[in-house]
């Protein structure tokens, strides 16, 4: 495998170092669900372990964690590229965006969380 411009062995030591961390903690909650310690499903990686239909071994469920932590970081960043590229090819749309943040927002201060529900 040719790697020309050096992404794939960068890519590959940010797995590493991701998993370094995060491998320890699964096994550990895959060790407290084995021994009872654990009984209550609170997070997407206790479905993963208790899911009554999945023979998932530990190994596949770090690779599904892995993704889905890639997935989430990739996803939004995707999105913000896209709308970027729309308001640059369509100069109306930052006009209207900004009109709609003013009516919701006002002008005296910056945008909350809160506001967002507001968004019709």
């Amino acid at each position: 495998r040719i790697d020309l411009d050096g992404h794939e062995k960068i890519m590959r030591d940010a797995i590493k170092i991701v998993q370094k961390y995060h491998d320890p903690l699964i096994d550990e909650q895959i060790q407290a669900w084995k021994k009872g310690a654990r009984n209550e499903v609170k997070d997407i990686l206790d479905k993963l372990i208790t899911h009554e239909n999945s023979k998932l071994t530990p190994e596949e469920i770090k690779a599904q964690i892995l993704e889905i932590m890639i997935a989430i970081i990739d996803n939004p960043s995707n999105a913000i590229e896209w709308a970027m590229a729309e308001m640059i090819s369509e100069p109306l749309i930052p006009n209207r965006a900004i009109k709609e943040i003013d009516d919701i927002v006002g002008c005296n201060r910056l945008v909350e969380e809160s506001d967002v529900p507001s968004r019709t």
